[in-house]
C-alpha cells in the first residue's frame, strides 16, 4: 500500500473511534472531562485487543513458516 492509502485508512479508523466515543458519552450523559477521558480509554483498549491478537497470530505463523 502507498503512504496515502495508509493515511486514508488511519483517518477513517480515527473518525470511527471518534464517532463511537461521542455516541457513548452522549448516551451516558457525562458531565466531567474525566468521564470523557475514561470512556475514550475504554474504547481505545477494546479497539486494541483485536489488533494485539492479530499481531500475535501473525508472528506465530511467521515463525512457524521460518522453522519449516
Amino acid at each position: 500500500m502507498k503512504w496515502t492509502d495508509w493515511l486514508i485508512a488511519l483517518s477513517l479508523i480515527c473518525i470511527g473511534l471518534y464517532c463511537l466515543w461521542m455516541s457513548a458519552t452522549s448516551m451516558l450523559n457525562m458531565g466531567s472531562i474525566w468521564a470523557y477521558l475514561r470512556t475514550l480509554l475504554q474504547i481505545c483498549l477494546w479497539a486494541a485487543i483485536p489488533v494485539i491478537l492479530g499481531a500475535v497470530v501473525y508472528l506465530i505463523f511467521k515463525r512457524k513458516g521460518r522453522d519449516l
